[in-house]
């Protein structure tokens, strides 16, 4: 709070080290989720050792920045086509050695020192230094009025730490507190409840249990959303997050919170006719994360919802979100490990009952697929399926032969592309011949691919920024 509104409650700090900048996301709401906005660069080098690490609000309220300040910021596993060191530095596979944790060791790495840098707003107010202690609750209490978010988290730990009785009626006079600031937020509410609830003080404890009852219908939306949040996960609840009409909350973020404890609560009728009284409304179907919201809890209540659907008799229309709730719970209901299949398997789709399927994984860690060469037949049809088990995103293109650095050149400018990570990372250049959606961790895709008629070495590559040097391998075409 020591900075301009602008940046209250809005923009998050992004540390980018390989590209030497600190990046200001600003982080929007978009119906019940939220969006980045880009605010452009925090903070940005040309110095070829800065790598900023972290940056975040300290107890001062100004923005301190951690910079690694090093030359060397690579993972220690060495891959000739991706990152052939060897030309940079003088290091070999040989000299590299596996360290512990993902970072490469060599004696050319600055162990012992960094930088720290401290950003001040010069308009700030001077701030205030506290001293904080398990031993004086009063204090704690105090520290949780804090308008410094450090202070207020190191205060919430010390009392869940601590677990005095004694703190009890402060907590309850911070909840109660139904004032707001200039951004409609309550600070010290929400740290409050979720001291109670790391004191756990709310299993048995009707004073505490009221308390957050009466927060479910706080003035501020983040306050109302802890409150759901903490409350026990057992059947009463279900009859409180009724009572209070939060599920029918106008910030939408807060209403999914509600959506998703009933979610995460043993399966039973009441929950089922809920959820499917919601699955009636067309509201809840709009909004892409409420909608799956909703699911959610129908699928952990599948029995008791298709049950509860069948006493009501509706008819719902084709395309309604009513419609598309039922059809994926009765679908789900109808597999396996819900009751025993005794039809056959159903059959492969036409167009890929003769196809070669050609299985394409990711290696974790090493930024390469596990296949160098595919060798297919001319006029032959392919199904790729590609799985990524790693930690970061990944496409697969295919493009046309000789072509990989034409594409890779593209790719590269796509960085200066808002719009980028819509378009999946994938150049809109006549050279690529198919291509998949951006892969999360975990995520298993198709392609269908005709191979061409044409005999040759068509790439295969990935385009995720930074990528396709590495990420690329060779489907070998034959008559």
């Amino acid at each position: 709070r020591n900075f301009p509104e602008y940046y209250w409650n809005r923009v998050a700090f992004v540390t980018e080290p390989t590209v030497k900048l600190v990046h200001q996301a600003i982080v929007e709401k978009d119906g019940a989720g939220f969006k980045e906005k880009d605010g452009w660069n925090f903070l940005a080098s040309s110095d070829e050792w800065v790598g900023p690490v972290q940056a975040q609000v300290g107890p001062d309220g100004a923005v301190w920045v951690a910079d690694w300040y090093n030359f060397v910021i690579q993972h220690n596993t060495f891959v000739p086509n991706q990152a052939p060191t060897e030309f940079i530095l003088p290091l070999t596979l040989a000299d590299q050695k596996q360290g512990q944790g993902n970072a490469l060791e060599t004696n050319l790495r600055d162990l012992d020192r960094g930088r720290i840098y401290r950003v001040v707003y010069k308009k700030a107010k001077p701030s205030k230094s506290l001293s904080l202690s398990k031993n004086d609750v009063p204090g704690l209490i105090e520290a949780l009025r804090s308008d410094n978010l450090f202070w207020r988290m190191t205060a919430q730990r010390l009392l869940v730490e601590k677990k005095d009785a004694t703190a009890l009626p402060g907590l309850y006079k911070l909840i109660a507190d139904r004032n707001i600031d200039k951004i409609g937020l309550n600070g010290p509410a929400v740290n409050a409840l979720w001291t109670l609830h790391g004191m756990g003080m709310l299993e048995g404890n009707q004073e505490a249990i009221n308390a957050v009852t009466a927060a479910l219908t706080h003035p501020a939306a983040g306050v109302r959303k802890a409150a759901v949040e903490v409350l026990p996960k057992n059947g009463h609840t279900v009859h409180l997050i009724q009572q209070s009409g939060i599920l029918s909350d106008s910030d939408l973020n807060t209403r999914m919170a509600a959506v998703l404890v009933l979610a995460g609560l043993p399966s039973a009728k009441n929950i089922a006719g809920i959820a499917y009284d919601a699955s009636m409304k067309e509201e809840n179907g709009k909004d892409k994360w409420l909608a799956q919201a909703w699911l959610a809890t129908a699928m952990n209540n599948k029995a008791e919802f298709l049950a509860y659907a069948k006493e009501k008799g509706d008819k719902l229309a084709d395309g309604s979100f009513g419609r598309r709730i039922m059809d994926v719970v009765g679908k789900e209901a109808d597999k396996p490990e819900d009751k025993d299949r005794k039809e056959p398997a159903p059959k492969p789709k036409a167009a890929a009952a003769d196809a070669k399927t050609i299985k394409v994984t990711v290696v974790q860690d090493l930024m390469q697929f596990d296949k160098k060469l595919i060798a297919v037949k001319a006029g032959q049809k392919v199904v790729f399926e590609i799985s990524n088990p790693d930690g970061m995103q990944h496409n697969f293109l295919i493009i046309k032969p000789g072509t990989l650095q034409k594409v890779g050149k593209a790719a590269d400018e796509m960085l200066r592309d808002p719009k980028a990570a819509e378009k999946q990372y994938v150049p809109e250049v006549p050279e690529v011949l198919k291509a998949t959606k951006l892969l999360n961790t975990g995520d298993v895709v198709t392609l269908e691919f005709t191979v061409p008629n044409t005999a040759g070495d068509y790439p295969f590559v990935c385009t995720f920024p930074g990528h396709w040097r590495g990420m690329n391998g060779i489907i070998r075409v034959t008559k």
